[in-house]
């Protein structure tokens, strides 16, 4: 049994492109460098004495900036590359934390956070279409989850040194850190990785890109299935923004208990992931187990919104939505590759990069107020409404795409003939 598992472990990471492991080793670094985020709004209101409100209008800039940012850096990297975009933004979102750490009235950090991150979030979509680059089709959906390994790893080592470093050295210390582990990764990355082959890029007469024709506003759906994805991230976000405040307020748990769940998540992705992708990446249908992602948050939040004041809902919530995630995103990810070409990767994966920015910003406005004029068991049936919408959604998806491919298997004979 033991052997079966280490084969599967072995399995799981094994036959991914050399560049795909750099990617994740410069997303290592770089979501273990995050310091500052996760103690950017103590930063705010303990150190700069601003109020809630400025603070909630600080990070409304911060959430208009990863918005705009997901989308410019789709346009610049059908344009300059995945490489040059990935390299410019990761070095220049060091150099703006160094700038951050300068400023020190509200009007002053709405515009410094709203390009810093614009600057970092540009990141995102340029990283995907790395990856569709970099790994072969079959691979895609591994290559995706070993990233998402790396950044759960990161993550689960940033806060935890951003603590010691606030306490021990203050905040100063977390913008330099933060700064120079950016830095560091722009710097493995440049050392590590070379320019994909995009293949042949058409040009006009003065040698200037030709866009693709189809952009992902003209592919029905490709915007279909953003849209269905949509509402299962949306209602996934939820889990760190007012989860906590549930967890607190309703069943009166301690700060170290809300860790250790929402700990559970991160533990289960790196311990689960990459094996259970690897069994799952076989599968003829992405989109369909997307939707099957979807389910399963749907199932998470039905269960909190029907137990809500039970503390085991609260632990078997966080077991499906984790599975939820685990499955959605990756094979999400991979599925939106897959109406991908050469020439347009970059802005599809900006548009499929606004569904995270997006929720980012709408999702915890909306869950808050919804908690607070309607209860959290109303808030947990709504995301769960969503989840459902999207599951359904995507299985519409998944259906279209069947008949389509029986309609062309029933073509092929009669073209043989």
């Amino acid at each position: 049994m033991l052997k079966r598992t280490a084969l599967l472990y072995r399995d799981s990471f094994s036959g991914l492109p050399l560049e795909i492991w750099w990617l994740s080793l410069v997303m290592l670094i770089n979501r273990a460098g995050a310091l500052v985020l996760p103690f950017l709004t103590v930063y705010l209101t303990e150190q700069l004495g601003f109020s809630l409100s400025k603070t909630g209008l600080i990070m409304s800039f911060y959430g208009l900036g990863s918005i705009c940012g997901a989308y410019m850096g789709g346009k610049l990297t059908d344009r300059f590359g995945p490489f040059n975009v990935q390299f410019t933004s990761l070095f220049l979102s060091g150099l703006m934390f160094l700038v951050l750490m300068q400023l020190d009235t509200v009007q002053e950090f709405c515009v410094g956070i709203f390009f810093t991150s614009m600057i970092m979030d540009a990141f995102r979509p340029a990283n995907m279409a790395a990856i569709g680059f970099y790994a072969p089709p079959e691979l895609h959906t591994r290559a995706v989850a070993l990233n998402r390994f790396a950044i759960n790893l990161g993550f689960a080592m940033g806060p935890a040194m951003g603590g010691v470093l606030a306490g021990a050295l203050g905040f100063g210390a977390l913008f330099i850190f933060n700064a120079g582990a950016y830095v560091l990764a722009a710097l493995v990355f440049r050392l590590t990785l070379r320019p994909p082959d995009r293949g042949a890029i058409p040009k006009d007469a003065d040698g200037a890109p030709i866009a693709a024709s189809t952009s992902p506003w003209q592919d029905y759906t490709f915007i279909k299935f953003v849209l269905c994805h949509f509402l299962g991230i949306f209602a996934f976000m939820q889990l760190f923004s007012t989860l906590p405040v549930y967890l607190k307020s309703t069943l009166g748990w301690g700060e170290d208990m809300i860790g250790y769940l929402i700990g559970l998540n991160g533990l289960l992705i790196v311990v689960i992931e990459m094996p259970m992708i690897f069994r799952l990446e076989k599968h003829p249908s992405k989109v369909w187990l997307a939707a099957i992602g979807a389910g399963f948050i749907f199932l998470g939040f039905l269960l909190l919104g029907l137990f809500s004041g039970l503390a085991f809902a609260a632990w078997v919530f966080m077991i499906l939505i984790t599975i939820g995630e685990m499955i959605n995103f990756p094979f999400g990810n991979s599925y939106a590759l897959s109406r991908t070409t050469p020439q347009n990767r970059g802005r599809f994966m900006g548009v499929y990069s606004l569904a995270f920015s997006v929720s980012m910003v709408l999702g915890p406005n909306f869950g808050m107020f919804v908690a607070e004029h309607g209860g959290f068991s109303l808030l947990w049936l709504i995301m769960a409404g969503m989840a459902l919408g999207g599951m359904l959604g995507l299985l519409s998806l998944h259906r279209a795409d069947q008949h389509k491919r029986d309609a062309q298997a029933e073509k092929e004979p009669e073209l043989q003939r």
